[in-house]
């Protein structure tokens, strides 16, 4: 009888590790569909979980009043499928752009500021988007709010021991025989030491056609071949203009705009994959800037849209990745001050990017323009105000509680001075970090104003969203790694 009951219990044991075997078979093994022809890679630098729901909330109090408590949804968050991702990478638990862009593009990890390469740098990663181009003939885009040659647009063409090596990173464009580039300027247009051949006449030596002027850029038509489009309306750093800074006329050439413009222009019988970053989302969230994050993200779902209005014209064919590489700013929603109520709405007084204020600070400083001067642009593009502005009781949730206006004054003191002459207390460094003082002082007041906080000037650890639509979107629900984002696609779109 024991002799019978230990050959049952190790049949058990064999059927029970055999069917922690097939409930543990990744989604990827159990897709058996078709190859989606066209694909949509999403990505949100800088956007998580808590930068998505802000800007659904932010959407609802301004379509349904300050007292609603009705977020209004973007469209990529009413995607049938969705998922949470880690986002460490081989160093350490708070990656880096270089490193998740390389495990989304690749589905491995690697160190923190490498591009396409192993950790030791001896071997080389290739990306979702040139096993396609290779093994499928698909055509292949590339673009982004931010400059071409920046790390996450980079991890999808390039293979580089260092994001900073700009130049030798545009230098794979031409190699990569990608069909379409745009974005940003070029960083590093001659070289890091300004003595190399302008990316510009290499680019247009190897075949590709350049537009940079608004004309150009809307002259480009289906049948146009390698294209590289560049932004005519750049901010900082030569990245595309924030949202939150855009004209009426300028919003004509947002994300969108190359978004559709890429359709229009990789659109063939064979199949395409385009990779769209929302750059911008990170910059503004290592500023603690919250109402510019917010215009970044809903200016994504702007893009987004375009894709799902190609996806209803070919719904079995397609599928759209929404995503981001990890989280910046440690954003969240609630803080001590606020304690249960939130004031979404308040972001609304903010009229310019944090880097459109640094030009307005910067003349602050060459006039020597006094505190009540300044105060009376702060009241204009941020709605803050002092105790005895005459809209104070209009507007008491702008006003500046007697701490909050200590901050500014002392901020105000600081930008006064050039950087050099600045303090550099541990309690400075972690106020303003890099930024413009009075810049970043009004920024996080307005957002603790509005219900939000930041934690950091960094990237944090926070797990980021995914959301899918389309042939093989089911496979992107769950709780999985980043890495497992790309994955997921070769399974999907059966390469090796």
């Amino acid at each position: 009888m024991k002799k019978i009951s230990k050959k049952l219990l190790s049949i058990l044991l064999v059927l029970v590790f055999a069917l922690q075997n097939f409930c543990f078979v990744s989604a990827a093994e159990q897709y058996s569909g078709k190859p989606p022809k066209y694909i949509f890679m999403f990505i949100g630098d800088g956007m998580a979980w808590p930068q998505v729901q802000l800007a659904n909330n932010y959407l609802g109090v301004m379509k349904n009043g300050k007292d609603s408590v009705k977020p209004e949804k973007m469209l990529f968050t009413t995607f049938p499928h969705a998922g949470t991702s880690t986002t460490y990478d081989n160093q350490t638990y708070i990656t880096e752009s270089p490193s998740a862009g390389t495990a989304l593009a690749t589905g491995k990890k690697t160190n923190s500021n490498i591009i396409g390469l192993s950790p030791d740098g001896s071997e080389r990663y290739e990306t979702i988007a040139e096993k396609l181009k290779k093994q499928l003939g698909y055509k292949i885009g590339i673009v982004s709010t931010v400059n071409i040659n920046n790390a996450t647009p980079a991890a999808y063409y390039a293979h580089q021991p260092s994001r900073k090596n700009y130049y030798e990173i545009a230098m794979e464009i031409p190699k990569s025989n990608f069909d379409y580039f745009a974005g940003g300027e070029f960083l590093s247009l001659n070289g890091n030491n300004n003595d190399k051949k302008n990316i510009h006449d290499v680019l247009a030596e190897s075949g590709y056609k350049l537009a940079r002027t608004k004309k150009e850029l809307l002259a480009l038509k289906k049948g146009d071949q390698k294209v590289v489009a560049i932004s005519p309306d750049r901010a900082w750093d030569n990245v595309m203009d924030y949202e939150i800074d855009r004209t009426t006329e300028q919003k004509e050439l947002g994300l969108s705009f190359f978004t559709k413009k890429g359709i229009e222009l990789l659109d063939n019988d064979k199949g395409f994959f385009m990779m769209v970053e929302g750059g911008s989302i990170d910059w503004s969230g290592h500023a603690n800037d919250a109402a510019t994050t917010v215009h970044e993200v809903i200016g994504l779902d702007s893009a987004v849209k375009e894709a799902y209005n190609f996806y209803k014209k070919h719904p079995t064919e397609t599928l759209i990745i929404v995503t981001g590489d990890h989280e910046t700013g440690g954003l969240t929603l609630g803080n001590t001050m606020t304690a249960y109520t939130t004031h979404y709405e308040l972001l609304a007084n903010q009229k310019m990017s944090f880097t459109s204020y640094d030009k307005r600070v910067a003349q602050f400083r060459e006039s020597n323009a006094t505190l009540e001067t300044v105060m009376a642009d702060i009241k204009t593009y941020f709605g803050l105000i002092k105790k005895d502005d005459p809209d104070a009781e209009k507007n008491p949730l702008l006003v500046l509680s007697d701490d909050e206006y200590a901050a500014v004054v002392y901020a105000y003191s600081q930008a006064m001075l050039k950087s050099d002459q600045r303090t550099t207390t541990v309690k400075d460094k972690m106020m303003y970090g890099v930024y413009e003082p009075l810049t970043i002082a009004l920024t996080k007041i307005l957002g603790n104003k509005a219900g939000v906080a930041f934690t950091s000037l960094s990237h944090t650890g926070l797990p980021t969203a995914v959301f899918a639509v389309g042939a093989g979107a089911d496979l992107y629900d769950g709780y999985y790694d980043n890495t497992d984002i790309a994955k997921y696609l070769f399974e999907i779109c059966k390469v090796k």
